[in-house]
């Protein structure tokens, strides 16, 4: 099984998200930069450092029902698919499905 780590985005790599540049101290995908990323990098380290605060106690992933390799990934990293229910995106409204990891103490 694959973890996941949730990690603070440092000040300087929301600068560079927000000006659509490969942040040096983040490992990306390929693929990167992906609409996620983009929407995410418009307030990444705004404020500071954005990222997990202490307790966190879910974290939800939603994957279109399209796409089931993308459900695939969240399941190996521990999620547990939860049902199906609506989401935005871009605008118009889908269905996916909804993925939830309880994090260990």
């Amino acid at each position: 099984m694959m973890s996941i780590v949730l990690r603070r985005i440092s000040a300087a790599a929301g600068e560079a998200l927000r000006a659509g540049r490969i942040p040096e101290d983040v490992r990306v995908a390929a693929d990167y930069p992906t609409e996620f990323s983009a929407g995410v990098g418009q307030h990444a380290g705004a404020d500071g450092a954005l990222g997990p605060i202490p307790g966190i106690e879910r974290v939800i992933g939603h994957t279109p029902l399209d796409r089931p390799a993308s459900g695939r990934v969240l399941e190996k990293a521990g999620f547990t698919n939860v049902g199906e229910e609506e989401d935005e995106h871009e605008g118009t409204r889908i269905r996916v499905n909804r993925w939830e990891l309880i994090p260990r103490p």
